[in-house]
Formats: structure tokens, C-alpha cells, sequence
């Protein structure tokens, strides 16, 4: 990264608009400057960023209390020189003063990043979003509807740690010195390196989790002793009620359908194919009238919701209009 690109970031960072992927690039890239290359570029930085108008308080009155004793410092000293030379020594006074102040108030920034990179960070998506999530360790995953995720900006030294409350399809980065854990309602996840489906909402009677390839540890919260392993192309699912676990058959291309953006039915009631057109669009249906008892199935791709309708149309007869995020549909 080139010290333009660093200078930026930190700029964004005085400002409070950097984001959590560029909060973490920022802390990496200032730990890798030594002394000098940060003062032969503080003062730069800092002229550019004042010319905003942005000046953080801290940070202004600090510099401004040097410059003041620097110059009723040179006042004393050099009254009687040239008016030229007086203001060229004074420049250069308040040249040092700039940079101790600015890079005593960059260690103190320091220090705050190393803190910072210990708090906790969570990402929520709402009904009908979906979003895509690189953590610290590179780990990719991929949040459902309704779902939100908790991590710390840089992970510990001993292992990786998150926190999930709905569905999630992680793509787990291989530290075999570093074990991975997903932490749920009542079901704790450990892997290595791996790719897993979890399905842990709060509302729902079950936990439900899906192995691609790899391997898992499930741990019950209530039962540290209990552990269930999961091998690729097996499923575990929990029940809440009876805080029993078992394995039961899957088929991991419908599981992870919504990952690659389909939606998927199968054998389905038309109550039920509603209930997941709510969830999967993030919209409201008001039917009117008795539902066809016929069942169906079949699959969308990134489809617009008035696709999808228009096709179960030619199955079910009834007609739809749609205001906003409202749908009415009559049998």
C-alpha cells in the first residue's frame, strides 16, 4: 500500500468513516511505518486534512499549544533580527513543534487501534438481504435474511471466535493452530478448516447444520461433555425442546440453494411456498380466499418476484397486486 493510500485511510479514520475491513488495513499498515517515515509524512497529512476543515479537537489544541510556545519563545529570542530570517526560524520551530505534537498524537491513535481491534463488531441483514463477509482470518461468509454476525476486528492469538443468530454458510480459512468456533443459541461449533451451513434462528424450534466438506464439532451448551461429529454430506439438527441432537439425511444442494441465490421448492404446499417468498424478498403477502391443496415444485434463479408469481400462476389460479412491499393475492 502506497504511503497516498495509507494517508487516506487515515484521514477517513479521523473523520469516522472508515469501514471495519479498512479500520483493520489501517491498524496492519501503521504498525509496519517506523519513526521517520511517519514524521516525513505527518505534516503533509496533516495540512491536507485541516484544509477540510475536519481538524479533530484533540488533536488541533495539542499543535496549537506548541505553536503558541514557539512562538513567544522566538519573540524573546529574535527581536531585533530581520523580519525575513525571524519568520523562516519561526517556520522551522513550528515545523518541529508540528510534527512532535502530530506524531505524539498518531502513538496516541496507535494505542486506541490496539484497543479498538478487541471490541466487538456485529453485521445484520434484514428480511429479504443477504450479504458477504470477509473476516480478519480471510474466512468467507455468507449471511441470510433476517441474520447478523459478531466478531472481534482481529481475532485472538489462541483461536477464532464469532457469534451467529440466524443463517450463515461459512467458508472456514485453515489455521490448525487457530481452532474456529460458532457460537449459537445452545449449539457450539468447532472446525479447523471446513465449509458448514448453520441454521440458528432465535424463532426457530431447531438448529440445523450442514457439512460440505471438512469436518465439525458440535457442542451442546447445556452438555459440554456431549459431542456430536459431522462429516460432509450429513446434517445435525437440534432440538430446542428436548435438547436432543441426531443426524438426519440432507440434500446439501437444497440447504445451500439460497447461498447461489435460487430458490428452491419441493413438494410444497402453497401456504408454505408464501411463507418463504416473505422471507427470501423481504416483503408482505395477504391472500384472499381457500388455498388450492395441489403441491409443487420447482426452482428460481435471482428472479424478480413478479416472475416467480407469474409462473405459480400457471400452477394456481389466482391474481396478484403488488403496491410497494405489499403483495394481495386472490384465489
Amino acid at each position: 500500500m502506497t504511503q497516498t493510500e495509507i494517508k487516506k485511510l487515515f484521514e477517513k479514520y479521523l473523520d469516522k468513516q472508515l469501514s471495519l475491513e479498512e479500520f483493520i488495513e489501517l491498524k496492519y499498515q501503521i504498525n509496519q511505518l517506523n519513526d521517520n517515515t511517519i514524521e516525513n509524512n505527518l505534516e503533509e497529512l496533516w495540512t491536507s486534512y485541516q484544509s477540510k476543515g475536519n481538524r479533530n479537537k484533540q488533536a488541533f489544541e495539542c499543535i496549537k499549544k506548541n505553536l503558541n510556545k514557539a512562538f513567544k519563545h522566538q519573540q524573546k529570542k529574535d527581536r531585533k533580527r530581520s523580519i525575513f530570517f525571524y519568520t523562516g526560524k519561526v517556520a522551522s520551530i513550528v515545523f518541529i513543534f508540528l510534527l512532535m505534537s502530530f506524531t505524539a498524537y498518531l502513538y496516541f491513535d496507535r494505542a486506541t487501534l490496539l484497543s479498538d481491534i478487541k471490541k466487538e463488531y456485529t453485521v445484520s441483514v434484514g428480511k429479504g438481504e443477504k450479504a458477504r463477509l470477509i473476516l480478519p482470518d480471510n474466512t468467507i461468509v455468507y449471511l441470510n435474511s433476517q441474520s447478523s454476525l459478531t466478531c472481534a476486528a482481529s481475532f485472538a492469538s489462541s483461536h477464532r471466535k464469532v457469534s451467529l443468530a440466524g443463517e450463515a454458510y461459512f467458508e472456514v480459512q485453515e489455521d490448525t493452530s487457530k481452532p474456529f468456533l460458532v457460537q449459537t443459541q445452545e449449539v457450539n461449533i468447532e472446525v479447523l478448516g471446513t465449509t458448514f451451513n448453520v441454521k440458528a434462528y432465535p424463532d426457530s424450534p431447531n438448529f440445523e447444520a450442514s457439512l460440505v466438506e471438512g469436518k465439525i464439532k458440535l457442542i451442546q451448551s447445556k452438555n459440554y461433555e456431549s459431542a456430536t461429529y459431522l462429516y460432509p454430506n450429513q446434517k445435525a439438527r437440534y432440538s430446542y425442546q428436548t435438547g436432543q441432537m441426531e443426524l438426519v439425511a440432507t440434500d446439501l444442494w437444497l440447504e445451500t440453494a439460497w447461498r447461489r441465490g435460487d430458490l428452491v421448492f419441493y413438494s410444497q404446499t402453497i401456504a408454505q411456498i408464501f411463507n418463504q417468498l416473505e422471507f427470501f424478498y423481504g416483503i408482505s403477502i395477504a391472500t384472499h380466499g381457500n388455498f388450492p391443496k395441489d403441491l409443487f415444485t420447482g426452482s428460481f434463479h435471482e428472479e424478480h418476484i413478479s416472475t416467480v408469481l407469474k409462473n405459480l400462476q400457471e400452477h394456481y389460479r389466482f391474481s396478484f397486486q403488488r403496491v410497494g412491499n405489499e403483495i394481495e393475492i386472490k384465489f
